[in-house]
């Protein structure tokens, strides 16, 4: 039987082995799922590879949620209230409308939808326009794609209100970049986050006066609707492959000092 040192060896070990993104800060209480793909321009998107898996991945915690893919507003309408089943509704605030999208290169910016062909074009902003959502419930499950973030220098950050009125930040694990044609131009990310404590609204804070971007594929949840909570599920293969290896170590180790322990 491996010892409590050896057992400490192995935690340490999977840790160190465990992907950067997996490992990205994540505020304490919460669940943070993140994936992001680059290789878009201002008239062509990304391939949405990481982004969704990591969405499947994010909803497999959740029951009974909505998503809101803005196909069913108006073009131009702004600040819309949206229900949620089970999760009440969510009021979305700050600069931003209902755009839609005409085609590849149509809009020449790098934005575009996710599904159908409307998106709400939003705007991250360190000033007192920025993009701000406001549930009408608490809710504790809440995710998005964001598509053309951080393509002019700004590195965005999501601040939770909590029931009780603290506020929690979680900084979204991508390099920003700068000037047309760059990284993150046309780049896609799907954000999704878990909290222990309900929270009442999200801010879209970013570090540059103003990154406009599109927002689609909206989810919230319940705290009822997180009925398989992270760290619950079934470890993927890759987690499977480094839990093998490290025991392989600790059963080497072992051998050794029983051999050892008989010369």
């Amino acid at each position: 039987m491996p010892s409590r040192r050896s057992w400490s060896a192995l935690a340490l070990l999977l840790v160190a082995l465990a992907p950067a993104q997996a490992r990205a800060q994540c505020p304490a209480g919460s669940f943070c799922y993140f994936g992001t793909d680059v290789g878009g321009t201002d008239a062509t998107r990304a391939p949405n590879v990481n982004s969704a898996a990591t969405r499947a991945n994010f909803l497999s915690a959740l029951t009974g949620v909505g998503t809101e893919s803005f196909d069913g507003l108006a073009d131009g309408a702004t600040n819309p209230s949206l229900s949620f089943a089970g999760a009440g509704t969510a009021t979305l605030g700050g600069a931003g409308a209902v755009e839609t999208f005409a085609g590849a290169g149509a809009n020449g910016a790098g934005r575009y939808p996710t599904s159908g062909t409307r998106f709400y074009e939003a705007t991250s902003s360190n000033a007192g326009t920025t993009f701000t959502i406001s549930f009408s419930d608490p809710v504790a499950a809440f995710g998005f794609y964001g598509i053309d973030v951080g393509d002019q220098g700004s590195q965005l950050a999501l601040r939770f209100t909590l029931v009780g009125g603290t506020t929690l930040d979680w900084v979204l694990p991508y390099t920003p970049s700068v000037g047309r044609n760059s990284a993150r131009d046309g780049s896609l990310l799907y954000a999704g986050f878990i909290n222990t404590t309900s929270f009442t609204s999200v801010q879209f804070r970013g570090t540059d006066a103003d990154d406009v971007f599109a927002f689609d594929d909206m989810t919230i949840g319940s705290a009822q609707q997180v009925t398989n909570p992270p760290g619950s599920t079934v470890p993927e293969p890759s987690t499977y492959v480094l839990l093998a290896s490290g025991l392989g170590i600790l059963g080497l180790v072992g051998r050794r000092r029983a051999l050892s322990a008989r010369s």
